[in-house]
């Protein structure tokens, strides 16, 4: 029988991480978390300067999430990745070209790569999309101390929420699970537990 494959996506701060490890700790996954933020050496100066780095930077994040991918697909438990690689063209590129850091050409090169790879993309069984309000991501953000995301606007964050909204309204992949990470509190075992019922449920 085939692992069952789940992704876990939403905005920054929104809580996917969170919620990655502690269904993995319940369910026994795999997790397979996004390095990029530490390892990936366009993001601190995307965020100087978007116009000039938005390219490289979206390469970047489609290799690592096309590697990360292929990791998930050699193994034999089910595994949980703490994003989905069809955010980086539909939620992150979009994002981009729509507050100008992307030009149409650079935005039809990163749809042509995505499409390029895809055939060989493992697709999810499950997406559950993290969802929180922009107040709190951005006290979230805060929180966590990051420098480099301290030049992060509440526009961008605005947009990334909005392609956030379209890709899941538009979703056709997977059974999508929505969870309000503000409502629920991912650090109790009740709530964590309720939640991976819920999961059990969508992928039997």
């Amino acid at each position: 029988m085939e692992n069952s494959f789940i992704n876990i996506s939403g905005n920054i701060a929104s809580g996917a991480t969170t919620l990655s490890r502690a269904l993995s700790k319940i369910l026994g996954w795999v997790i397979l978390e996004d390095t990029s933020p530490l390892h990936n050496q366009f993001l601190p100066k995307f965020y100087e300067d978007p116009n000039r780095w938005a390219f490289h930077n979206q390469v970047n994040f489609l290799v690592e999430g096309f590697s990360q991918n292929e990791i998930g697909k050699r193994l034999e438990k089910d595994v949980c990745i703490d994003y989905t690689i069809y955010e980086h063209n539909e939620v992150y590129a979009s994002a981009f070209a729509d507050l100008g850091f992307l030009t149409g050409a650079e935005l039809d090169t990163l749809t042509k790569l995505f499409n390029l790879l895809s055939p060989e993309i493992r697709k999810p069984d499950l997406l559950i999309y993290v969802k929180a309000g922009l107040d709190t991501l951005r006290q979230r953000i805060a929180q966590r101390g990051r420098m480099f995301e301290s030049r992060i606007s509440s526009d961008y964050l605005r947009t990334l929420q909005r392609r956030f909204d379209t890709m899941i309204s538009e979703w056709t992949v997977s059974p999508v699970l929505q969870v309000d990470s503000e409502a629920n509190n991912f650090f109790n075992r009740e709530v964590i537990s309720e939640i991976a019922s819920k999961v059990q449920h969508l992928l039997s």
